[in-house]
């Protein structure tokens, strides 16, 4: 996954994160399907 994908997907969670902490969560499983690995900080 490119570091212009990854802003993308941040992006589109970035409201969630924001209105709440499961949003980041959310946002974690996500990611870790995309890379397949560890989340990375």
């Amino acid at each position: 996954m490119s570091k212009e994908e990854f802003e993308k997907l941040k992006r589109r969670y970035k409201k969630e994160i924001e209105e709440n902490k499961n949003g980041e969560v959310e946002f974690r499983k996500e990611w870790l399907k995309k890379v397949g690995g560890e989340v990375v900080e």
